[in-house]
């Protein structure tokens, strides 16, 4: 299984972060700009999106990580995202956010982190630090 399971410590390497190139995919507005806010404090650099369609809209070759919640309206949710990025770029690291995740089974083909909502900054930071 390609699932990696996130346990998020403390980290002593914060600066791996600086000019991390972060596509960040969130349908709620407010969740969205909080989030970018924290990424960019956090010396990412962050695009934000509304949606999976807007971010196969992207150059996908410009990011360092994929960074996207698991439920969101349109033609596609996070899952089927990440599938296509993967297709796309299958080195390229991929971290799903949600409260609600989805079974495993749905997955496990993917090479893919899972980090469960609600999370604090430090959670997030060490999240990434796991990714890259």
């Amino acid at each position: 299984m390609a699932l990696h399971s996130m346990n998020p410590g403390d980290s002593t390497n914060a600066d791996r972060l600086k000019g991390i190139r972060i596509l960040y995919v969130e349908d709620e507005a407010d969740v969205g700009a909080l989030f970018s806010i924290l990424l960019d404090m956090m010396g990412c650099k962050t695009r934000w999106v509304c949606s999976a369609d807007a971010a196969l809209q992207e150059s996908i070759q410009d990011y360092d990580l994929l960074l996207s919640d698991v439920q969101m309206p349109g033609s596609m949710d996070g899952v089927s995202l990440a599938e296509n990025i993967a297709r796309q770029r299958p080195e390229l690291p991929i971290l799903l956010i949600s409260g609600y995740i989805p079974s495993s089974e749905r997955l496990q083909h993917l090479q893919a982190y899972v980090l469960s909502k609600p999370i604090g900054i430090a959670a997030l930071r060490d999240a990434i630090l796991q990714c890259i």
